[in-house]
């Protein structure tokens, strides 16, 4: 179900790089749902490296 025009500027900014008002925003809620756990676990992966390295170097 894509967003409605008038309520998608905060929650497809994100994704879109251009961020052109002209250009018409049709983003689904799935690509949605799968573009914010890809940068969760991307995000939590990167904690994870760095928190290991921390208790390697505190070893």
């Amino acid at each position: 179900m894509p967003f409605k025009e008038e309520n998608n500027d905060i929650l497809v900014s994100p994704l879109n790089f251009a961020n052109n008002p002209d250009q018409e925003h049709e983003k689904s809620m799935v690509e949605y749902i799968i573009a914010v756990f890809t940068a969760c676990y991307y995000e939590a992966h990167l904690l994870y490296k760095w928190f290991s390295f921390l208790f390697m170097l505190s070893l």
